[in-house]
This record gives structure tokens, sequence and C-alpha cells, in this order.
């Protein structure tokens, strides 16, 4: 077998192994729904109140957060690795300090457009000044 020919074979046989694994593929907004995922690590400033921040994507193209005093839900567009989620609806509760700032310390996280990975079960929000690690909660947590 020629030099070129070996080469030829090992590339293509390399391609078929990556495209059959499953586990190589990007992440997508789909790999969202129906999982709830909370706060394990935040680095920047952190969620007033102590949190922990939790984040629920109940449906396609739909979002849920909770920091510790309202819960805010609407729709979010997760294209391109970036969560853009304007106009959350909420709950109005009134909430003692320091809670009562807890929403807007959500609100701000969302209005950065933070970039979103999902690795397995731990998914990771980043700003530019912010990035809040998520685990994925089990229906017996």
């Amino acid at each position: 077998m020629t030099a070129a020919l070996r080469a030829f074979v090992v590339l293509t046989l390399g391609g078929l192994l990556c495209a059959c694994n499953p586990s190589s593929a990007a992440p997508t907004a789909t790999d969202l729904v129906g999982r709830e995922f909370v706060s394990t690590e935040i680095v920047g400033t952190p969620v007033p109140g102590g949190g922990p921040l939790t984040v629920a994507f109940p449906a396609p193209e739909r979002l849920s957060a909770y920091a510790g005093c309202n819960r805010m839900m609407g729709t979010a567009d997760l294209s391109r690795g970036v969560v853009r989620a304007d106009g959350l609806a909420t709950t109005m509760m009134a909430c003692p300090p320091p809670l009562d700032a807890a929403d807007q310390w959500v609100q701000n996280l969302f209005a950065a457009r933070p970039r979103w990975h999902l690795d397995g079960d731990v998914l990771t929000l980043t700003t530019s000044t912010l990035r809040v690690t998520l685990v994925e909660q089990s229906a017996d947590n």
C-alpha cells in the first residue's frame, strides 16, 4: 500500500469514527429542554442572599429562573451559544433584604446575554464579569 493510499484510508476511517460518535456533537438548545440546573459555583458578584440560582428549561424556547425571591419565566433564544431572555415575567413577592436584590441580579445576568456551555450535566453561563456553574438536578434531589 502506498503512503498516499494509507493516509487516505486512515483519514477516511478517522472521519467515519468521529461521525458515528454522538458525544462529539456540540450540545444544542434542545439538549436543555426538560432539565433544571442549580448553581454550585459563582465567580464574580454572588447572588444577594446566597442563592442558589436555579435555571430550568421546561419547553423549547422557554426558561425559568429563581435566585431566592421571585420566580422569572419567559421565552429564551439559545441559538449560537448565547442566552437571549429579554422581558422575563416575574412573580411580585416582596422579599426582605438581602433577598430583595436577587431579582435584579438575575435580570442583570440575562441582560448581559451570557454565553452558555453544556458538558454532560454541567451548564456554565458566562458574561464578561460573571461565570455561573450549574449542575443538573435529578428528580430525587
